[in-house]
């Protein structure tokens, strides 16, 4: 085989296909990079690992179910997460649990004792609330905060079919937050 190049007196080159060449300029490039930041004079600003919260937020689901299980109820989870809408859907459009005792319903509304105001409002305003009601079952808002000594406590508005009353209790430190 004849080399025409070397026919010629040419000088010959080796051909390099243009993605590997690219390939190695990039990582020529980010070899820089890597020793600039070691060394400290990158303009590449490294994210800082977050840590880790020291508070716990305070799980209200646990919290409810716990309170009512010492209460002699049958508790169980009514809403649910619906994954394609990213979305809570409550039961009846309002309850979060449900307790069940010898010779009662209770539809549960959990939140923070800041908010049973607006949650109230909201059952009310549902016609299901009407309903749930005139089946013989009870509707319970439940609204938790902390002590000054990081306890739960839970204030609960009671909706039944002829009344509302309100009652406040402490929950000790076995419940955590």
């Amino acid at each position: 085989m004849v080399d025409f190049a070397d026919a010629f007196g040419e000088e010959t080159v080796e051909w390099v296909n243009p993605a590997i060449a690219a390939k190695e300029r990039v990582r020529k490039i980010l070899e820089q990079q890597a020793e600039d930041v070691l060394n400290g004079t990158s303009s590449v600003k490294v994210k800082e690992k977050k840590k880790p919260s020291t508070s716990k937020k305070a799980d209200f689901n646990k919290a409810t179910y716990n309170h009512y299980k010492s209460l002699g109820y049958w508790v169980y989870r009514v809403d649910y997460f619906d994954h394609r809408l990213s979305r809570q859907h409550d039961f009846l459009g309002f309850a979060d649990m449900m307790a069940l005792g010898k010779n009662e319903q209770i539809l549960i509304q959990l939140t923070s004792r800041s908010n049973m105001g607006e949650r109230k409002k909201k059952i009310l305003a549902l016609p299901s609330h009407k309903h749930w009601l005139e089946s013989g079952g009870l509707i319970h808002v439940i609204g938790w905060e902390k002590d000054e000594r990081e306890r739960l406590k839970s204030t609960t508005i009671i909706i039944g079919a002829t009344d509302e009353t309100k009652h406040s209790e402490t929950i000790g430190a076995d419940i955590p937050c």
